[in-house]
């Protein structure tokens, strides 16, 4: 988990990751330990003792519910919450009263074929977490959300590029925005300072000459 999280009073605390030592927390914080998605029609076929994957299934107006489950170690318990949004085949689904506002990304489907042979067919699924589903560059690429005209897209693909041999590859669309920055737009020189810092030192000392808020180097605090 990377935020703490309120299930009706009991506290899952987040994850406490530090630099060279890992997770400090690991015996205490949540864990996504899955997502299940419901479907009105099986999107498994069987016959004799065989089964398939039904791809045609696994679209949009097929999709019932969503849901992620999350394990507590300090209680020793799991709990399923219904989950918040679903992009499938392009298209985002939206879960009203959700209890978690997370989001689970399904790339689209391939099948490679080399010289008549079929290499594979597969499907990629991203998992992102309620805290980062706030993030800018989700909130733009995934949820399509341009900020009122901020961005303009230049640029869409849905082709893959140099894949190997090896199927694993991340799958597009690539996307690129510009910006439309409004009139007369400037930087404080104090967020220059911060942007162009490389480490949590270099940020202190932009705090200095602008009297900013200090912030603690973790692997100092946890190695005291």
């Amino acid at each position: 988990m990377d935020q703490d999280l309120n299930i009706n009073g009991t506290i899952i605390n987040r994850c406490i990751y530090v630099q060279n030592q890992g997770i400090i927390n690991q015996n205490s914080c949540g864990i996504i330990t899955g997502v299940q998605l419901l479907f009105n029609q099986s999107i498994v076929e069987t016959s004799g003792i065989y089964q398939t994957l039904n791809i045609n299934n696994i679209n949009p107006d097929n999709l019932i519910g969503a849901y992620v489950y999350i394990y507590d170690p300090l209680n020793n318990q799991q709990y399923a919450l219904s989950l918040k949004y679903v992009d499938i085949n392009g298209q985002l689904v939206t879960f009203n009263n959700s209890q978690y506002g997370g989001l689970l990304y399904i790339t689209p489907y391939y099948s490679l074929l080399q010289q008549n042979n079929q290499l594979g067919s597969f499907l990629y699924a991203y998992f992102i977490s309620q805290k980062a589903t706030q993030y800018d560059w989700v909130q733009l690429y995934f949820l399509n959300n341009n900020y009122n005209g901020t961005f303009d897209p230049v640029f869409y693909s849905n082709s893959l590029y140099g894949l190997p041999s090896i199927i694993y590859y991340d799958i597009p669309p690539a996307e690129v925005w510009k910006i439309n920055f409004p009139e007369n737009f400037t930087v404080p020189d104090y967020l220059y300072c911060i942007y162009l810092a490389t480490n949590i030192e270099q940020i202190n000392e932009c705090g200095k000459i602008y009297n900013l808020a200090y912030y603690e180097n973790l692997n100092d605090y946890y190695n005291v």
